[in-house]
C-alpha cells in the first residue's frame, strides 16, 4: 500500500513537471513571436514615415524586413 502511494507521489511530481515546462515553452514562443512582430512593425513604420527612428535602429536592423 505504501509502495503504491510513493508510485503515485512520484508520477504526480514527474507530471506537474512536465506541464510546468510545456507551459513555459509555450509561453516563452509567444514571448519570442510577440517580440519578433514588433519589431517588424516598427521597421514598417519608420520606413513608411509613421514614426522617426527613435530607437536608431532601422539602418542596421531592418534590413531584408519581413511583411506582417
Amino acid at each position: 500500500m505504501q509502495r503504491e502511494a510513493e508510485q503515485i507521489a512520484v508520477y504526480s511530481t514527474m507530471a506537474a513537471i512536465f506541464t510546468a515546462l510545456v507551459i513555459w515553452i509555450a509561453v516563452s514562443t509567444m514571448d519570442y513571436n510577440d517580440a519578433q512582430r514588433a519589431e517588424i512593425e516598427y521597421c514598417q513604420h519608420v520606413r513608411d514615415g509613421l514614426l522617426p527612428d527613435w530607437k536608431g535602429t532601422y539602418k542596421p536592423g531592418c534590413e531584408g524586413e519581413e511583411e506582417l
